[in-house]
């Protein structure tokens, strides 16, 4: 069956979202998006795909400023997993996936960007 990449990621913002101070993010969010949507693999079918899309300019841009916008967090504030094709992730699934990893660390079920290269398992 064929698998796909289903990614998860969170943040604390420092502001409520209709403060100035979160602007810039407010501001990127349509277009980063839009960037997103439109990549090869959008539903993140392998991860050249993803990483493309996560180390290109307009993310990359967005990432630096993020400290701007976010609070720095202890856990886990990302994670990725397989899906099969067709199966859309509920936020419960994705939690569970997030809890798994700050509790047991990476494995096949759920990784890091930095384990992104795992191949289906």
């Amino acid at each position: 069956m064929t698998k796909y990449i289903a990614e998860l990621n969170i943040a604390r913002v420092r502001a409520d979202m209709d403060n100035l101070i979160m602007r810039g993010f407010i501001d990127g969010i349509a277009s980063v998006n839009a960037q997103a949507e439109a990549s090869d693999g959008f539903i993140w079918r392998d991860c050249a795909s993803l990483k493309a899309f996560m180390y290109g300019e307009l993310h990359a841009y967005y990432m630096k400023g993020r400290r701007e916008w976010f609070h720095k967090m202890d856990s886990p504030h990302s994670c990725l997993w397989w899906v099969n094709a067709g199966h859309q992730p509920s936020l419960t699934e994705a939690k569970a996936k997030l809890d798994a990893l700050t509790a047991h660390g990476p494995s096949e079920a759920v990784f890091t960007f930095a384990e992104m290269n795992r191949l289906p398992g």
